[in-house]
């Protein structure tokens, strides 16, 4: 028996050692590898560095860009001197042939050229070789046109891309807050409910010893159901912005995920820059960062090479009115039926020079048209800087309107807070009734709800403002 209880006291400490052995390994796994599914975590930088990477759109004006490079040495390649080797095979049928040769076959017939080689005037097969260089001399300055033209094209395409990375910065930071706004908007409606049923539970208790009526509960039930049904639609928006914003960033849209959002202190830092930004003259800080803007605005930078572009466009169809002068060399080998370079050398040099001198009004049409849209291009531009500074304008005053009313929503927030606890504490007493409880709890949530989006407004006011004059967008 002794021996018995031994070996089994033995084998169960094995099995315990193998057991504890097993659970440590499953402990030292990653959470993936033990079968619980990590939720990734995204900051802002990191949100907007994922947009940027998987846009499609940012994709194709990248591609465009390389086309525009492309386009430029093509415009270069236009200076440099043409060579082409052509070569020809010509049959013809066996009488033009005969009939060619007839007078060298009765030559040969003569006494004395029956040994000499004449050969034929044509050949059944006459191979014809060439080798011919165009060097362009001057061509009314097309070729220049065509240049600058593709030089402003690559520009434009260089600019459009690094305006749309901005543009789509900004969307980002958009859609990015409106998720985080929302997220806060979830918290603060589920403290209204739970403060709700709070309420329902006591007001029960106090029923039940005779302390409150029946309609009291009623009234409570009441709001506990409004509160909830607020719940659920802010979460339905909460889950709405969030797939919204997993689009935008380009990852797969059933990827479970988090970000983190703006800190307080951050949010704090971000309100004190703009009061600064906007304390003092208001219109030499609209100038400030309106010349800003002249140098650092994409789109402003765009509307000028367009303008450009128009001009250099108009050079080209004045070209239209200027001789062309190109220089031609050939250097050719006599045809023979045979392919190989064995004929008779010969080459020609010229001077080619032409000149239109009526082309049905084509060309001063397109001169016209080129001059029209010149001037389209110079109102527009003229008209985009208008707009610009408007814009700058109008932002630098929401902003100031956004800063006065969040010092107004911090305000009430507090003055709600503290009659919500005054009447709290009044109704527990039984000097408030239901209707005030509820009118101070609906004050307290909607004053939280104000001052929340008020602030956040805040960072897409500044956001949208730093993306007109021509800043990055500052992401904290």
């Amino acid at each position: 028996m002794d021996r018995f209880t031994r070996i089994l006291t033995k084998k169960c400490f094995e099995f315990s050692a193998f057991i504890l052995f097993l659970f440590g390994i499953t402990a030292a796994l990653p959470p993936a590898a033990a079968g619980q599914r990590q939720v990734k975590s995204y900051d802002l930088v990191q949100v907007v560095s994922l947009a940027l990477e998987h846009n499609r759109s940012l994709e194709a004006v990248r591609h465009g860009v390389e086309a525009s490079n492309w386009n430029v040495k093509r415009a270069y390649s236009e200076f440099l001197p043409r060579f082409s080797l052509s070569q020809r095979l010509t049959r013809v049928d066996n009488v033009s042939v005969r009939n060619a040769n007839f007078a060298i076959e009765g030559l040969k017939s003569l006494p004395g050229f029956e040994d000499v080689n004449i050969p034929p005037l044509l050949f059944k097969d006459t191979y014809q070789t060439g080798l011919t260089v165009t060097v362009p001399v001057y061509n009314g300055g097309r070729l220049t046109a065509n240049l600058e033209s593709a030089k402003t094209l690559r520009d434009t395409e260089e600019l459009t891309l690094k305006d749309a990375e901005a543009e789509l910065s900004l969307q980002v930071v958009r859609t990015f807050v409106v998720y985080v706004k929302n997220r806060e908007f979830v918290q603060v409606r589920r403290k209204s409910l739970e403060l709700a049923e709070s309420n329902l539970k006591n007001i029960k208790a106090k029923n039940k010893l005779g302390l409150r009526p029946k309609s009291d509960i009623l009234r409570w039930e009441a709001q506990v159901a409004t509160d909830e049904s607020s719940l659920i639609e802010t979460e339905n928006t909460e889950a709405i912005s969030k797939i919204s914003l997993a689009n935008i960033m380009g990852i797969e849209l059933e990827d479970d995920f988090e970000v983190v959002g703006i800190s307080e202190p951050d949010m704090l830092e971000t309100i004190r820059k703009y009061i600064v930004m906007v304390n003092g003259n208001l219109d030499k800080q609209v100038d400030r960062y309106y010349r800003e803007a002249v140098n650092n605005n994409a789109g402003r930078t765009i509307s000028i090479l367009q303008t450009e572009l128009s001009r250099t466009s108009e050079k080209l169809a004045k070209s239209a009115f200027l001789p062309r002068i190109n220089f031609a060399y050939n250097y050719g080998w006599q045809g023979n039926d045979t392919p190989a370079l064995d004929g008779f050398r010969s080459w020609d040099a010229s001077i080619q020079f032409s000149y239109s001198i009526f082309n049905g009004f084509a060309d001063y049409s397109d001169l016209q048209k080129a001059r029209a849209e010149t001037h389209r291009f110079e109102k527009m531009q003229q008209d985009f800087d208008r707009n610009l500074f408007v814009s700058i304008y109008s932002s630098l005053n929401t902003i100031k309107s956004t800063l006065a009313r969040i010092t107004l929503f911090e305000k009430n927030l507090v003055q709600a807070l503290d009659n919500l606890k005054l009447i709290q504490n009044r109704y527990n007493l039984g000097l408030a009734s239901n209707i005030d409880l509820i009118d101070a709890q609906a004050l307290e949530t909607s004053a939280q709800v104000n001052l929340i989006n008020t602030r956040y407004d805040l960072y897409i006011d500044g956001a949208e403002l730093e993306r007109t004059v021509g800043k990055k967008i500052a992401l904290y």
